[in-house]
């Protein structure tokens, strides 16, 4: 039997692009609202952004603790938008 998955997380390290907007987001619904999904363990951080319009994104995983920072920033980012 296989063990696929109806969708798989990205590393938060994976979406962000080089100095620039993160690649995963940049087509994000303009002008409404998001929400942030978290799930937290002690290995890793599971989060979905999901906007008012009902779409959302993949999930983005992070370890915990090493790439809370990362994450923090990809969060600053979206909420800046």
């Amino acid at each position: 039997m296989s063990k696929s998955r109806a969708y798989c997380a990205i590393n938060v390290q994976s979406v962000c692009v080089q100095s620039g907007p993160w690649e995963d987001l940049s087509s994000r619904p303009q002008g409404h609202a998001v929400h942030v999904g978290v799930d937290v363990s002690k290995a890793e951080l599971q989060v979905v952004l999901r906007w008012s319009d009902g779409t959302f994104q993949r999930p983005i995983c992070a370890n915990n603790p090493g790439q809370i920072g990362v994450l923090v920033k990809m969060l600053k980012c979206i909420g800046e938008g």
